[in-house]
């Protein structure tokens, strides 16, 4: 910009001892950091979770020693891993190689398949940067794609793992339905602060609302042996139709030569492809189906 275009930028002086001037912070800092600050926040307010989720763009060492510092290490790390440049250290001898040399490697032997998810899988035990990791290194059915998935939990089997891993869809579910029904993101305010706060409204916003559908629809008070009402069926027959939608976009898959994991991100990510399942979710295709 030039001299007179920041001039004519909007300013707001801020005292050092407001939530405005902490939030100003927090925006400078990066992915990773902000992420262990809201995880360490959550920890001090007695949540605690079992593992963290994250996209191959989070994974780093940063990353895995801000989590395995909290509370001891009791909670582990799941994530999807490039491919690319990434150095492991592998058997006794703790030797270096490569991410891409490894996945070579692993194809000399035959891999080990999982019928649930139509997936071919190679699993290596190494140490990153310090910390012991398992490795997977997964195809999806015919797919000549290969996917890499690491855990800090050295207990977890190739179908937890899996399991475990899809639950990240929630969290797009979670931004389409904030953006889709309370505005996310569509405030037009110059204020720093105002947008903030217009975050804060949709959060709690989505929160006050997952939390009236949950005791409404989905948690039964009182007698456990009270007739479930139809809306309770209806939410009943929703989670069954997902597992369902699931099932069949993974066999279809299969059956196709595609790539499952490929195909899930890209309908996580496409507004108009959760648009077209939502309308198969209708109120009509339930009634339907009841």
């Amino acid at each position: 910009m030039t001299k007179t275009e920041r001039k004519a930028q909007f300013k707001k002086s801020i005292s050092a001892k407001c939530c405005g001037y902490t939030r100003r912070k927090e925006a400078d800092r990066s992915k990773g950091e902000q992420l262990i600050t809201m995880l360490k926040r959550a920890v001090k307010n007695n949540f605690i979770p079992q593992y963290v989720l994250t996209d191959s763009w989070f994974f780093c060492e940063s990353l895995i020693v801000g989590i395995k510092s909290i509370r001891n290490g009791c909670i582990d790390l799941i994530s999807m891993v490039k491919i690319n440049n990434q150095v492991f250290k592998v058997g006794k001898d703790q030797r270096e190689i490569g991410v891409k040399f490894l996945l070579k490697s692993c194809l000399t032997n035959k891999p080990s398949n999982c019928k649930k998810f139509h997936a071919s899988y190679y699993k290596r035990s190494c140490n990153y940067k310090g910390t012991a990791l398992n490795l997977f290194f997964v195809k999806m059915g015919r797919s000549s794609n290969w996917h890499l998935l690491a855990t800090t939990d050295l207990k977890l089997n190739f179908v937890n793992l899996m399991e475990t891993y899809q639950i990240r869809w929630s969290i797009e579910v979670f931004f389409h339905e904030t953006k889709s029904y309370l505005n996310l993101g569509k405030c037009q305010a110059s204020n720093f602060d105002a947008q903030i706060a217009d975050t804060t409204i949709t959060m709690i916003q989505y929160t006050m609302l997952s939390y009236c559908k949950r005791i409404n629809y989905q948690t039964s008070f009182g007698d456990l042996f009270k007739e479930l009402s139809a809306e309770r069926m209806r939410n009943n027959l929703l989670s069954k139709l997902l597992d369902i939608f699931w099932a069949l976009v993974r066999e279809c898959s299969f059956s196709a030569g595609f790539d499952m994991i490929i195909i899930q991100r890209d309908i996580m990510q496409n507004p108009e492809m959760t648009n077209r399942i939502e309308k198969l979710m209708s109120g009509k295709v339930f009634n339907n189906a009841a």
